[in-house]
């Protein structure tokens, strides 16, 4: 299955910026630093955003949960890092009714959730 509407999913410039590259964030620092060993930079956020555009549009929804705030996806895709080598991404989703899917984080995927 196909995160629905994937491929007009919402990426806030803040997410990418005050989490998913900050190594001051509480718990998004060692997202950063993953991010970072894979070539991803603070000053070159656009491209973590394409990767993350692409996991949206292309990559396959490993779990949906109903949630109060919306339909939380977990949707998992493959890709290759900008330092030339494959990455396999889980990103996290959330969705209200017709609205686009936002994005929540976004982590290396390890293989099957528990």
């Amino acid at each position: 299955m196909k995160l629905p509407d994937g491929e007009n999913a919402e990426v806030p410039r803040g997410k990418i910026l005050n989490y998913l590259l900050s190594r001051s964030h509480p718990v998004g620092s060692a997202k950063a630093r993953y991010f970072a060993s894979r070539g991803y930079r603070v000053g070159a956020p656009d491209v973590l955003e394409r990767d993350l555009r692409v996991v949206a549009a292309e990559g396959t929804v490993e779990s949906t949960e109903e949630t109060v705030w919306g339909t939380k996806y977990v949707v998992v895709g493959s890709l290759v890092a900008p330092d030339g080598d494959p990455l396999e991404l889980a990103t996290v989703w959330m969705r209200r009714a017709e609205d686009r899917p936002m994005l929540v984080t976004a982590y290396p995927w390890r293989g099957k959730e528990r």
